[in-house]
């Protein structure tokens, strides 16, 4: 597609590792990690890691303290300043999506515990800032050296890749066993794309059972591949959608997609330069009211 920031042949020793998170939201449940190597052959090497809670999904980024060059993509809401409701951008991207491929997004606001001041994510986002990790989506895109992460959604990012006319239902319970087997064939044929995933087809064999658990790992590298796909390609083949102050999500885009959000997001609010705004909520204390001086009126 003609436009954006378009990258040159790739040299793969400047190949940063490329991490996928599936989020372990409020942390009832656990999240996943994906890794996507870069090989000599030019391909990525897909290492599915731990399917933990968020003690240990904070444990494990610790063993990528030695990483220089590294992109992670969290599958899950990284700027959230709303009390209640939708985010700006979740309103805008089903406004954007839902009418063609009937794809929105969840509520994300402060008000649930997953985004409250005890998040598990904000735990991340701390830690990944305390190891110079840049928030900087844009940089990514034009393959700024260091460390970066990114916010990042599979339903749009799927449409996007593959040029899907619906969304994919494949989550266990609320999709189907007909669109879990078509994920598994559009994850196996990452085998097939540029960036190529050279054992796409081993991590996701036709036969892999419909669980939750291999939901959350594949989830993981459909993460870990969003930014990859990011990397290489930039804003040719990806948008970031929203705004930095309240709400974005780097996207990859079809020339379907790619309108409708040009349409509905504005030029203002599509590829925006600078730094994300990631924090925690502050915890506010209700405190009891002051009693009265003695002889005061009511």
């Amino acid at each position: 597609m003609a436009g954006g920031i378009q990258q040159d042949e790739t040299d793969v020793t400047t190949v940063p590792l490329f991490t996928g998170v599936d989020s372990a939201w409020g942390g009832k449940s656990p999240g996943a990690v994906c890794d996507l190597a870069p090989c000599a052959s030019g391909g990525l090497l897909a290492r599915p890691g731990i399917r933990a809670r968020w003690p240990e999904l904070l444990r494990a980024f610790a063993g990528y303290r030695r990483e220089a060059q590294h992109v992670v993509g969290i599958d899950q809401s990284l700027v959230v300043l709303n009390a209640t409701g939708h985010r700006p951008v979740d309103l805008l991207l089903a406004k954007s999506l839902m009418g063609r491929f009937r794809l929105g997004a969840h509520a994300s606001n402060t008000s649930n515990p997953a985004y409250g001041p005890r998040g598990g994510i904000w735990d991340l986002v701390e830690l990944l800032a305390a190891e110079g990790y840049r928030h900087e989506p844009m940089a990514v895109a034009r393959r700024a050296p260091g460390r970066h992460y990114l916010e990042c959604y599979p339903h749009p990012a799927l449409v996007g890749l593959f040029g899907l006319n619906r969304c994919l239902r494949y989550k266990r319970g609320r999709g189907t066993a007909l669109g879990w087997r078509r994920f598994l064939k559009l994850v196996r044929s990452l085998a097939r794309k540029e960036p190529r995933v050279v054992n796409a087809e081993a991590v996701a064999p036709l036969d892999l059972a419909w669980t939750k658990e291999n939901e959350d790992r594949l989830d993981a590298l459909v993460a870990a591949y969003v930014a990859a796909w990011f990397w290489f390609h930039g804003t040719a083949r990806s948008t970031v959608v929203g705004d930095l102050a309240t709400g974005y999500m780097v996207t990859p885009h079809s020339v379907v997609s790619r309108e409708l959000l040009l349409r509905t997001f504005g030029p203002e609010r599509v590829d925006v330069e600078g730094v994300a705004r990631a924090v925690r909520p502050r915890v506010f204390v209700s405190l009891p009211p002051l009693p009265r001086e003695r002889g005061t009126k009511s």
